[in-house]
Order: structure tokens, then C-alpha cells, then sequence
């Protein structure tokens, strides 16, 4: 943990995302997510983890860790056996409501069809009107 946190201050200038696992699998060792998050935001990195290994082992407060996303299977620690469907956090700050009220321009994000507004989705405008719910990560294949 310490070698993650010293990384973190020494390179952090030159790092845009940290993403580690909340738990790594090998070990068993759990990682205090709340101290990376914070040496990664003082370093104005982006912090996400990989909690496969976390979700249904450990409690989780992503939102009040101020952790930015994280992603999990549901098929191990969930019992979902195979084919479970996965799961994704963004925190709130990311959500575009939260950004406009902030002042800061919305950040461009990969988002699937269903981006766009739901009164407008098929309107065909070639214009954008985003949607402000999680919904708009949504794609299919």
C-alpha cells in the first residue's frame, strides 16, 4: 500500500488515471481505497478500481470515498454464476447535471445509443441532446 501511495506522489504530475484492483486477488489483500483516491485526486488524477474481488467480500462507500468510477463482476463474490451480468459506479460528479451546476464544461464520455434523450432519440436532427442519467453508458453489440 505504501508503494501504491509514494507511486502516486512521485509520478502523479504524469498519471490521468489510477486503477487498481479493491482487493488483489492473489493476496487478499485489501487496499485502502479512500487513502488512494485522495492521493490520487491531490495529484488531479482520475481513481477507479476493479472491485471483483471487493463486491459482496468488504463494505463499500464508493460515493463517500470520492472514488470517480468503478467496475464488478457479479458472477464471484454476487453468486450470479456464469453469464451474471456486471456492474459499474460513476460517481455523482460525473453525471452532467453536476458538472453544468459546478460551472465546468461537460466532459466528452464514450456513450452508447441511448445517450441521447429519451423525447428525442429518434428525431433524427443530427444534433445531440444528451441524456443526464447513467443510462447514457449503455451499449450493446
Amino acid at each position: 500500500m505504501e508503494d501504491i501511495l509514494a507511486c502516486i506522489a512521485q509520478y502523479g504530475d504524469e498519471i490521468a488515471v489510477v486503477f487498481l484492483p479493491g482487493v488483489q486477488y492473489y493476496t487478499g489483500q485489501l487496499y485502502d481505497m479512500k487513502k488512494i483516491v485522495a492521493a490520487g485526486h491531490a495529484k488531479n488524477c482520475i481513481v477507479g478500481f476493479d472491485l471483483a474481488h471487493a463486491i459482496g467480500n468488504v463494505r463499500l462507500n464508493l460515493h463517500d470515498w470520492d472514488v470517480d468510477f468503478a467496475a464488478w463482476c457479479t458472477y464471484k463474490y454476487l453468486n450470479s454464476g456464469a453469464g451474471g451480468i456486471g456492474g459499474l459506479f460513476f460517481h455523482k460528479r460525473w453525471h452532467d447535471d453536476e458538472l453544468l451546476e459546478s460551472g465546468d464544461e461537460p466532459l466528452v464520455r464514450l456513450e452508447g445509443w441511448w445517450g441521447h434523450r429519451f423525447e428525442t432519440r429518434f428525431k433524427m436532427t443530427n444534433s445531440k441532446r444528451g441524456s443526464t442519467v447513467l443510462i447514457v453508458f449503455a451499449h450493446d453489440t
